[in-house]
């Protein structure tokens, strides 16, 4: 069954360019949601192996970090900041997403020591994350190409319980909310399953 395409109209921007978002759902996802059936390709930096990685089916809490385009400047303070958590708190899961190619995305994560996983999804996923670009007339063609930047902290259940997205993508994510809450869950996951 093949879902129908929504636009939601000029609601992201970076220095004068204006771009749609299409999605599936017909809105932004929001707190509460369940993550959307997120998969991807992973290339392994050392082994060069490419795995298929389903979000959804990796336990526990998870930080999905999407990024517009590693290599540019604020993506890669964002990667940067997701691989210092990651390395802080190996018990939550951190993943950073793009469309670029796995092979790119694997020779980043070489260039830059990034050990968290950079998957690369297709349009489709991306239109389930509400995150596939569509540049508007006059705007750089290449968004095309690049991602909404948004980072979601997901509980072990599935659910969005934290959804850091902003119109103006020269924004950085607000990383101290997103950390303190994916700590905040995991903590409260493991003292109920001590309960």
């Amino acid at each position: 069954m093949t879902e129908r395409i929504k636009t939601i109209s000029g609601v992201v921007y970076e220095v004068g360019d204006q771009m749609d978002i299409r999605t599936v759902t017909g809105h932004l996802l929001q707190e509460g949601n369940q993550l959307p059936r997120t998969k991807g390709t992973w290339r392994d930096p050392r082994s060069h192996l490419d795995y298929e990685v389903n979000v959804n089916s990796i336990p526990g809490v998870k930080i999905v970090s999407v990024l517009n385009l590693a290599g540019t400047e604020i993506c890669d303070m964002q990667t940067a900041r997701m691989e210092a958590f990651h390395l802080d708190h190996p018990e939550i899961t951190v993943l950073s997403v793009s469309k670029q190619d796995p092979k790119e995305l694997a020779r980043f994560a070489r260039k830059h020591g990034i050990t968290h996983p950079l998957i690369s999804v297709d349009n489709e996923t991306a239109r389930k994350l509400s995150a596939e670009l569509k540049p508007q007339p006059g705007s750089n063609p290449d968004w095309k190409n690049m991602l909404l930047r948004e980072v979601l902290v997901v509980t072990d259940e599935g659910a969005l319980a934290v959804v850091d997205l902003n119109p103006n993508q020269m924004r950085h994510p607000s990383y101290k909310t997103i950390f303190d809450a994916a700590e905040l869950i995991h903590s409260n996951a493991q003292f109920s399953a001590k309960s």
